[in-house]
């Protein structure tokens, strides 16, 4: 997303039809209004905190150069903004949060009035958190959430969610890297340690496609700083491989896993979608359609990991067969349950 698109602008600068110098946004979540900008160490601990607490949510800007109460569109009196030096205001944030927060600057001009916005990214790793003592009553510890119109330290109910999103995430990336690892022998794989910038190899070289070379950035040891884009540290030399010049051919694993996208309860949740609330349920799926008729043997329908012991998914061939006889056999479910009932019964 480009936070300063054309139409993204247009956006934040709309005005009331009736008040054309009146800015029809108000703050909120995502938007915060000052009349200037200015470096003084307490200006700097106001942007930090709401820069902080736009990160900790979906992201959010400060919007110079509008007067309050109301929000008319003045234009900034200094020229501070348009002169700024941003390892500035960088170098107050990384000695006030972390993890960092991402962000950038713009400025922009409606006739002879200037606007500055700063926008800041949704953090990657929640939450951001003062690390020590600063202007403007920003604690060491403490956590910042942008609610409504105004910016403050986080509530309990909001940290946990936080906490929670942080717990799926890494659940996510753990189960996908171990669902890639499944596929990979040692013999073919190298690690790399994208902290330190070292590579387990036993000794072998990393080889990189030229094509590759547009899209990353090697830089020497030693010259590197904190500003600017993220980079790639690599002790040693690189060696690109020119595609004419290697050629290797080797079979590819299939990861299986993607044949068979849906999980028990995606499977209840798009056959109760098409049909109706209550047409299947979880147990339906566990009990009586996999003991009917054997799901886990029929390879096109079934899939298991049997390294990670993950949970059974299923394929789209399985959902098709089990919609298609919900909808031409009248009373399917209602003589499935009852056959699994019966087989129950008798201790099959």
């Amino acid at each position: 997303m480009n936070p300063f698109s054309a139409e993204q602008l247009a956006y934040l600068f709309e005005v009331d039809p009736d008040r054309p110098r009146l800015l029809k946004r108000r703050e909120s979540k995502t938007l915060e209004i000052k009349e200037n900008f200015n470096l003084s160490n307490d200006a700097k601990g106001m942007y930090g905190r709401s820069m902080a607490a736009f990160a900790n949510r979906e992201g959010g800007y400060i919007l110079f150069g509008v007067k309050d109460k109301p929000h008319e569109l003045v234009g900034m009196t200094n020229d501070t903004f348009e002169n700024m030096d941003p390892t500035q205001l960088q170098q107050f944030l990384a000695g006030q949060l972390a993890p960092g927060v991402d962000w950038v600057h713009c400025l922009h001009q409606i006739g002879n009035r200037k606007f500055g916005l700063i926008y800041t990214s949704p953090a990657r790793c929640k939450p951001v958190v003062a690390i020590k003592q600063g202007p403007k009553d920003i604690r060491d510890g403490d956590i910042y959430f942008r609610y409504q119109g105004e910016t403050k330290r986080i509530g309990s109910a909001e940290l946990h969610q936080l906490i929670q999103d942080r717990v799926e995430i890494e659940r996510r990336g753990w189960h996908a890297f171990l669902k890639e690892a499944a596929t990979i022998t040692p013999a073919t794989s190298v690690v790399l340690d994208t902290l330190s910038g070292k590579g387990a190899t036993d000794g072998r070289r990393f080889v990189v496609d030229e094509k590759l070379l547009e899209k990353i950035r090697f830089i020497q040891e030693g010259k590197f700083t904190e500003a600017g884009e993220p980079t790639l540290r690599v002790l040693g030399d690189v060696e690109v491989a020119r595609p004419e010049a290697i050629i290797v051919e080797h079979e590819v694993a299939h990861d299986q896993a993607r044949d068979f996208p849906f999980l028990t309860r995606d499977i209840v949740a798009r056959v109760n979608e098409r049909f109706g609330a209550g047409t299947i349920t979880l147990n339906d799926i566990a009990s009586v359609i996999k003991k009917n008729h054997d799901v886990p043997t029929r390879a096109d329908w079934h899939y298991r990991n049997p390294v990670l012991n993950s949970s059974p998914q299923y394929s789209q061939g399985f959902l098709d067969w089990l919609c298609s006889q919900i909808e031409t056999i009248e009373g399917f479910m209602a003589t499935e349950r009852a056959t699994w009932r019966e087989r129950q019964r008798q201790g099959a």
